[in-house]
């Protein structure tokens, strides 16, 4: 039987604080980030800081799920979308002293690490 992940919450900053976590937690992203005060350029430094660090697993609550479906669908079918966002993933390896890792296609989206949790169960 294997060990249940330690659970830590996290609003998203400071960004880079999942790479010092050593071993696998469990997540819950205490920001909504897809309320409209955030702009899409945290989103995409939020998420690439979620997908380099894959064995984390993140749970996102959201009273808007719809602007998180959206946003996941445009960098998975967008080109575009995605080199902005993969762009802003190599800048997080660059702050890390990583920028070599920054090569190669990079995380497949969607990303299996993340998930939208039902709203309405995480705040009753």
């Amino acid at each position: 039987m294997g060990h249940a992940m330690p659970v830590v919450e996290w609003s998203g900053q400071p960004l880079l604080a999942p790479f010092s976590w050593r071993e696998g937690h469990d997540v819950l992203v205490s920001t909504d980030l897809f309320d409209s005060e955030i702009c899409e350029e945290r989103l995409d430094k939020t998420f690439a800081v979620m997908a380099l660090c894959s064995q984390h697993s993140f749970r996102l609550v959201s009273a808007f799920p719809q602007r998180f479906r959206d946003y996941v669908c445009k960098i998975t079918a967008d080109r575009d979308a995605w080199l902005m966002w993969r762009l802003e993933a190599s800048f997080v390896l660059g702050s890390l002293g990583r920028s070599h890792e920054a090569k190669g296609h990079g995380p497949v989206w969607p990303l299996k690490n993340i998930a939208l949790a039902d709203f309405r169960s995480a705040v009753s």
